[in-house]
């Protein structure tokens, strides 16, 4: 399965017969070598090792440590092929939808070659089926000419040629949770003299992708131009002409030596699924068909292309033989993928376009034969491109991508993806993610029983952090001092795992409610950085190497949900998402506030409300001083009917000014007149949505506490600072609480069991992050891997009952399967909270009006050594309040003494509360380097 030389090319001859390259395909002619017979055959491959990151092979970053072997192999699948005297392959359909969905036109592409030493005539056949296998089309080409020697000549069945390529009514291929994923199939038979040469079989969907460059948030309103190097960009793609909020991780091959597992495969695309999203990034791997089959099959889009910080990254510097090598990848890779309807985006470059300024002239010829290989192989009439994952500008068309990579790698605190523009705004093509410390039973299968506590004694404090990426990832700093800041130092193990779960499950659904919430208008993608590892690690996935779930996979799942009701942490407000196509009129929200002792202190809000489907209007010109700017800008070529090559171009510079299926429900204001008695330092929110027959569209709770999380002002690639975690400490005093399990049904669903369980919460108490958990094997301690839960890390109200489905395949089991159910108030069974005292208590948090709002602050003159105290600029905090900023390292002296420094009010005000918050980053505890101060009249 694959390419020899490259059409089109003619200035690598040398190279041609050259086994060179690890992402090319090769066929090899092996007729006048078999021998027939009972005697067997053998082919053997001597295979040479590369220079791990300075050959143009895999690489794996800094998500992996090196294999020893340096990844040497074959990677891919070998195939035995037997024909006639032409042989077809790679097959490629290229689908144009109409607006109203009525009418699909294709065109087909076939290759066909002939390896004999006399050209051949014959006719082809294609017989288009659809899903269920009737037939909807057949139509054949003749004759056919195929010349001696001809290799992978492309045959076009046109739709303007054929009018049984017209197809009425199409059934359309979607993405995840946007609809249906039928696949057609086409049969090519080529004749030649009244004997059939050769048959293909080939699946695919019907759809039609498509793309813009729109204006981001981060665009300067008041600029008489909009900069082409920043985040100013976002790619937004449309799937049969309706827009698509991509979201999904960074694909890591299963294998740190690329061994293949079909298993492995559908559980990670299972996992894809179950948490909501609809894609994945692959950067350089392009590890395995079996994986693009069942991505076809389930709705999992594609993005790829080459990947970041090895060889790939400097085309400039390519030498002949290098960028033969390079061209006939591209040719082989982007060949393959195009079979897929999943594949919809081709990245030349990773972190640089290839014609990037450093780059220099040859970057650009790269680039440009790029841009000739993909319009040979119809690539954009297939899908979309993109110049690179950054930010940065392409020389050859000086335009961005689209995309940009500076929302940070570490982890971060939840409201941080609300008040960050570069948090999640835009286009992300990696960023998010940051610490996943696994289940305590992976823990146990990583690290020795000895190393397990406490984590950051010398010793463990170099096991653990052996387990996590490497360069500026290289330990869980900055996850760890956030669980601990949040939560309270932990005694144990199994306070710190308990800890470390509801601490992600608040980072992912955080991460993704901000997402789907500001879809369109301020975002169109994510991709959380990263979907999985090669070995076990506790960094950038979303379930570990074992295929365990935690609760970075249940936030994820949380946040996007079909359709949410969810509580915007940073502008306390509730909203309705609707992730899918279907309407929802007359549902029924409702919201209710229980303090930390499980009572209700608030009247129930409840609202009917028409859920409308997601979508959006067409993005309208972003004028700035009066010019129009919306415009097509050149970003590849394509092929006309003359097979000419022609620029492609797609708009730039519009914007969405609308997001449908996105509803504010209740506002701040909303919220605390429905108080009936004041919060606790922490208190719970319990928000319902259900259809208009009664249906449970959505369930969802919160632990939110009085003191916030608020984001620094610093922000680098790697990393960004917070200014306060926030004090979540009040749910260690959280009872004990004895929760009922019963069984209430089982079914064997093909290879799966579907086991549904329901968890009691008879007490007058709250259950918070309620866990279940599928164990098997005679000692039931192993866990049942891969599984999924309906929900988990739930929170079970007093007398509240839940149903979980728990489903998994009969073949992972040792014996039967057993369900074992906690919560957090059990595992840390009712300590005291470090931070018992509170200043907030009865204070209600986020809706003051601070009459401090843009006052001058200035140096205090005692103690002497605040006489240098400036003010460290003003930042947004809670809903658009503005915090007065004095940065304390710009004190004359690092004197352990207090520093001073004043708000001048104008004239004499009375308030009743004056706020103080500070924060050192290395403990979130000691003496501040950061102060900021608030004084409300609203109590």
């Amino acid at each position: 399965d694959g390419s020899g030389t490259l059409k089109g090319v003619t200035d690598f001859e040398e190279y041609k017969n050259q086994f060179i390259g690890t992402m090319r395909t090769y066929d090899l002619d092996v007729t006048d070598l078999v021998k027939t017979g009972s005697v067997k055959n053998n082919v053997k491959v001597k295979v040479t090792k590369p220079v791990y990151r300075d050959d143009l092979t895999y690489y794996w970053v800094d998500w992996n440590p090196k294999p020893a072997d340096a990844m040497m192999g074959l990677t891919g699948e070998v195939f035995l092929h037997s024909t006639g005297s032409a042989r077809l392959a790679n097959p490629a359909v290229v689908s144009k939808v109409t607006v109203d969905h009525s009418t699909a036109r294709l065109n087909l592409y076939v290759d066909v070659s002939n390896f004999t030493e006399e050209g051949v005539s014959g006719s082809l056949t294609a017989v288009i089926r659809d899903p269920e296998g009737n037939v909807v089309a057949t139509i054949t080409k003749e004759p056919v000419s195929v010349p001696s020697g001809a290799y992978n000549n492309e045959i076009e069945l046109r739709a303007s040629d054929f009018t049984g390529l017209n197809i009425e009514n199409p059934r359309l291929w979607w993405p995840h949770l946007s609809g249906e994923q039928p696949l057609y199939t086409v049969d090519y038979e080529f004749t030649a003299d009244g004997i059939v040469s050769d048959r293909l079989h080939h699946r695919f969907g019907i759809r039609e992708i498509s793309a813009e460059v729109n204006v981001s948030p981060y665009a300067n309103n008041n600029s008489d131009s909009i900069s082409a190097s920043h985040l100013a960009n976002m790619l937004q793609i449309y799937v049969n002409h309706r827009p698509v909020l991509l979201k999904g991780g960074g694909y890591c091959a299963s294998d740190l030596f690329l061994r293949h597992n079909r298993e492995t495969n559908r559980a990670v695309v299972e996992y894809i699924k179950y948490m909501g999203m609809n894609m994945i990034r692959d950067e350089g791997k392009f590890f395995d068909n079996n994986l693009l089959d069942l991505m076809d099959e389930n709705g999992i889009l594609l993005m790829t292309g080459w990947c970041c910080c090895d060889r790939w990254q400097s085309p400039g510097e390519f030498s002949k033989a290098e960028r033969f090598v390079a061209f006939e990848s591209l040719y082989a890779q982007l060949r393959n993928a195009r079979q897929h309807p999943c594949m919809f985006l081709w990245f030349n470059g990773s972190d640089d376009p290839p014609s990037i300024k450093a780059q220099g002239v040859n970057g650009q010829n790269v680039e440009q034969k790029y841009f000739e290989i993909e319009a040979n192989l119809r690539w954009l009439e297939i899908g979309a491109n993109c110049n690179s994952g950054s930010a940065k500008i392409a020389t050859l068309t000086g335009v961005t991508g689209g995309m940009h990579m500076d929302a940070t790698y570490d982890s971060q605190t939840p409201t941080w993806y609300y008040s960050d523009p570069r948090g999640l705004y835009g286009f992300i093509s990696e960023g998010g993610g940051g610490g996943s410390i696994p289940v305590q039973e992976t823990m146990r299968r990583i690290l020795p029983e000895s190393n397990l506590w406490p984590y950051n004694s010398a010793e463990n404090y170099n096991l653990w952090n052996y387990h996590v990426c490497r360069g500026s990832f290289n330990n869980l700093g900055q996850h760890v001092l956030f669980i601990d800041g949040s939560y309270g130092a932990s005694a144990t193990f199994d306070e710190f795992i308990a800890r470390a779960q509801i601490f992600q499950y608040d980072l992912q659904r955080a991460q993704y409610e901000a997402l789907n919430s500001n879809r369109y208008r301020n975002t169109s993608g994510f991709i959380n950085w990263m979907l999985n590892n090669a070995w076990p690690i506790m960094f950038w996935n979303q379930f570990d190497y074992y295929m365990n779930p935690n609760g970075t996979t249940y936030g994820a799942r949380k946040g996007n949900e079909p359709v949410h009701i969810m509580y915007n942490m940073y502008r306390k407000c509730v909203n309705v998402v609707n992730n899918t196509f279907a309407e929802y009129p007359r549902a029924v929200a409702t919201m209710d506030v229980y303090d930390i002792w499980g009572n209700r202190i608030s009247n129930t809000l409840e609202k009917t409300i028409d859920i409308r489907a997601d979508g959006a209007p067409s993005a309208v010109d972003y004028a700035v001083s009066g010019k129009n700017r919306l415009s097509p800008r050149t970003i590849g070529l394509v092929k006309d009917e003359n097979n000419s090559y022609e620029p492609y171009r797609i708009n730039y510079f519009g914007k969405i000014t609308e997001a449908y299926g996105v509803t504010e429900i209740w506002d701040y204001d909303d919220i605390q007149a429905s108080l009936n008695a004041p919060p606790s330092d922490v208190y719970f929110i319990r928000l319902e949505l259900r259809s208009a027959d009664g249906r449970v569209l959505s369930l969802n709770s919160y632990a939110e506490p009085l003191r916030n999380d608020v984001a620094g002002a610093s922000h680098s690639w790697n990393r960004s600072g917070t200014y306060q975690a926030p004090d979540m400490t009040l749910l260690n005093q959280l009872p004990h609480v004895d929760l009922e399990v019963t069984q209430m049904a089982f079914k064997k669903v093909s290879g799966k069991n579907i086991l549904t369980c329901r968890v009691s919460n008879p007490t007058d108490n709250i259950a918070y992050a309620v866990e279940l958990r599928a164990y098997t094997g005679s000692d039931r301690r192993t866990l049942v891997a891969p599984v999924i839960y309906d929900d988990n890390l739930f929170t079970l109200f007093p007398g509240e009952s839940r149903d979980i489905d728990i489903s998994y395949n009969r073949s992972d089991l040792s014996g039967k399967a057993f369900v074992a159910v906690s919560c957090y108030n059990n595992v840390i069974n009712g300590k005291d909270s470090r931070a018992a005292t509170s200043i907030y208590t009865n204070v209600p948090q986020g809706g003051s009006n601070n009459i401090a709002r843009g006052k001058t602050v200035s140096g205090g003159t005692d103690p002497l050594n605040a006489t240098d105290v400036t003010p460290g600029g003003q930042a947004n905090a809670i809903e658009g309040r503005t915090f007065i900023d004095s940065d304390m390292n710009t004190f004359a002296t690092l004197s352990p003494e207090q520093g001073a420094f004043v708000v001048d009010l104008d004239s004499v005000r009375s308030f009743d509360r004056i706020m103080l918050r500070w924060n050192r980053m290395n403990n979130l505890r000691g003496r501040p380097d950061h102060v900021r101060i608030e004084v409300s009249n609203d109590n």
